[in-house]
């Protein structure tokens, strides 16, 4: 069987390093956002790191709500809580902190944020 070459982009930019305090806010700026929704674990929250970067992101001027109870396997539950949030609050913008737990709820949030539904119908 032959595949034909294809290509497949999706819109997830991941940062990392140190001092991440200084280049996540500078990647929220780019995005002219206002309203930002993290999502992480209560694992990475212990750690303050999302507390730390939701204060620098506060200092420039955003607002910033926390979601950080998503389960290590993360059901539609999590992603439906998550999407909540963001629309309660209208955020602009969903930065994921933490592994693929928090990553794949801050994307399904943000899909269904654009594209409408539940979880289920996709």
């Amino acid at each position: 069987m032959v595949i034909d070459p294809f290509a497949f982009q999706i819109p997830t930019r991941l940062v990392w390093g140190s001092p991440v305090g200084e280049a996540v806010p500078a990647e929220v700026d780019g995005f002219g956002a206002h309203r930002v929704l993290i999502v992480t674990d209560p694992g990475m929250a212990a750690t303050g790191l999302p507390g730390e970067l939701g204060a620098a992101l506060e200092a420039r001027g955003a607002f910033v709500r926390f979601h950080s109870e998503v389960s290590g396997n993360p059901t539609t539950d999590d992603v439906a809580a998550a999407r909540g949030q963001a629309e309660e609050v209208g955020c602009d913008v969903i930065l994921a902190i933490g592994g693929g737990s928090a990553i794949d709820t801050a994307k399904a949030a943000a899909m269904l944020l654009t594209n409408g539904g539940d979880y289920s119908s996709y």
